[in-house]
């Protein structure tokens, strides 16, 4: 069985009689004579300007199962995003809709009214100049909105080819649990340059709609948990960034201040997160370090008729080989670092 290729395909690579059909249709063809930039135009009309609704549906027993439906709404996620800070009409999502006879769904339900063709890209087919010129404008055009769930993001970007996964410059990431953002994310998508980010927690009914329990509500998460959640995000290269936070469809001053933080943290250069990180570690790795020999100390002095020359030696015995152990961790990681590096 043939091994499946994992680049985009390569018009240059082709028998002569191809090569020869290539010429006939680039001279003749009445749409490839128009110039490249109407072309692009054209290319742009048939695959960009819909929002892309990814979604990863899973049944017990049985892996995670991949589904893409084409959106219906007319704003981008963001656009969205900020129409509802500025106004308050949490009506303009259309996953947040109740009533006497409709349950609360999840994201996006419009995209459940499937569309003949998610996307049709038979367009793609007609020529090797076509396909060389907009194979990658599904992606580098479209929105791809993804579930919170890891596997969402994994199982959408193991379907794409590496040059597929590096034109995608829009995606929003939408659920009612906190991300469980992994750490190998941006480094799949390196050119995402807008990332949203919508978290509608506890879903709270209407008093015309299904009733809960309060103690089918769950908590309220703290601005600690969703920062830390949420904090690799940081590493995607983005120029613009929004977050929106609801519980019980309501926004207080904590989910605010979360969201506030946020987005000034995806914006930030990555460098200067990474030397923050690091200088915060390594505060944290003293700290340890000093309750460590502090603890040490005491078993020492506990040890019932040992001399005090004994103690001192005993201790700094140790120390030394705790910190011969911390220097050989940090030469390991430097090491994987260079090797990253090239």
């Amino acid at each position: 069985m043939a091994r499946k290729s994992r680049t985009l395909l390569n018009v240059e690579e082709c028998s002569a009689e191809l090569r020869a059909i290539s010429r006939r249709n680039a001279s003749e063809s009445s749409f490839l004579l128009l110039p490249a930039e109407i072309r692009n135009q054209i290319y742009k009309h048939a695959f960009g300007g819909d929002t892309q609704r990814v979604r990863v549906s899973s049944k017990p027993g049985r892996y995670p199962v991949l589904s893409a439906r084409r959106c219906k709404c007319e704003l981008s996620e963001q656009q969205m995003i900020e129409h509802y800070k500025m106004n308050g009409d949490i009506e303009i999502f259309p996953d947040h809709y109740y009533g006497e006879e409709k349950e609360v769904t999840d994201c996006h339900t419009c995209c459940h009214d499937r569309q003949p063709d998610c996307l049709n890209l038979a367009l793609l087919g007609v020529c090797r100049q076509v396909y060389d010129e907009a194979a990658l404008l599904p992606y580098s055009t479209n929105e791809f909105i993804l579930d919170t769930s890891h596997y969402a993001f994994s199982n959408f970007t193991s379907t794409l080819l590496p040059a597929q996964r590096k034109a995608i410059t829009r995606i929003a990431l939408v659920g009612d649990t906190l991300p469980n953002v992994q750490l190998g994310w941006p480094r799949t998508l390196i050119g995402v340059k807008s990332l949203s980010l919508r978290i509608s927690l506890a879903h709270a009914p209407s008093w015309t709609g299904p009733r809960r329990s309060s103690w089918e509500l769950p908590l309220n998460p703290s601005k600690k948990a969703l920062l830390k959640s949420t904090r690799p995000l940081a590493r995607f290269p983005v120029d613009s960034a929004s977050v929106l936070v609801t519980w019980c469809r309501n926004r207080d001053g904590e989910n605010k201040s979360a969201e506030s933080e946020l987005e000034k943290t995806f914006k930030r250069p990555f460098h200067e997160l990474s030397a923050e990180t690091r200088a915060a570690r390594q505060t944290a790795r003293i700290e340890r370090r000093e309750i460590a020999i502090a603890t040490q100390r005491a078993k020492l002095e506990s040890g019932g008729n040992t001399s005090p020359r004994t103690k001192v030696q005993q201790m700094t015995d140790w120390h030394a080989r705790r910190t011969a152990a911390h220097s050989r961790r940090l030469m390991k990681v430097h090491q994987r670092t260079l090797q990253n590096l090239h």
